[in-house]
């Protein structure tokens, strides 16, 4: 099928879309580089889509499958994405600018060098993903589980980690300017001391 069909499916609504995915189950759709803005696309099954460099900026996305869909490139500032199910998704190099992501799960997945300043990952998942290089300036990572995440080189000035698991998690050349570990669990992480040095650790366990 074009991406145009997959498209029509699409437009047409949760109901019609998740019916036609139980029928091609085989079938992985591909929506490259489209234009996604704004839609309200909840209740889909986006498992194993490719929205590889999609526009889905402030798309509604809460709570939806997207298990191994590929986003690498993908518009996705603004979006809600509450509650979503990434796991073991593609998303290196998307933008997650100021997007909603509360309790994401994003265990095993690709976001090297995303764009994530002042989204909101407030009691997410996110243990054992891929950060490198990405940029978190100034979101919001409150109580999540980022245990094992991989952060080197990232940058994370201003970033939000109270009470965050960050156990065993690759912080190694990552930028922690004015960060906020306060009440954090550091046990085992990979961090040098000098790194951290401009960073909030009060009651912060290592």
């Amino acid at each position: 099928m074009s991406t145009n069909s997959f498209l029509d499916i699409l437009k047409k609504g949760p109901e019609e879309w998740n019916r036609w995915r139980e029928e091609n189950y085989k079938e992985n759709p591909v929506l490259y580089g489209e234009d996604l803005k704004g839609m309200d696309l909840r209740e889909m099954d986006l498992s194993g889509v490719m929205f590889t460099q999609s526009d889905l900026s402030n798309a509604n996305l809460a709570g939806v499958d997207l298990r191994m869909a590929d986003l690498t490139g993908a518009n996705l500032t603004g979006a809600d994405l509450t509650q979503a199910d990434l796991r073991g998704s593609k998303l290196a190099e998307a933008d997650f600018s100021k997007a909603k992501m509360e309790q994401v799960k994003l265990k095993n997945s690709n976001l090297a060098f995303t764009m994530l300043t002042r989204a909101n990952l407030a009691q997410a998942n996110i243990s054992d993903a891929d950060f490198s290089g990405a940029n978190l300036t100034g979101a919001n990572l409150t109580e999540s589980d980022c245990s094992k995440a991989y952060f080197c080189g990232a940058n994370l000035s201003d970033t939000n980690f109270t009470k965050a698991n960050l156990r065993e998690a690759d912080l190694n050349g990552a930028k922690c300017l004015n960060t906020n570990f306060s009440k954090a669990d550091l046990t085992n992480a990979n961090v040098n001391d000098e790194d951290l040095a401009s960073a909030n650790l009060t009651d912060a366990c290592r």
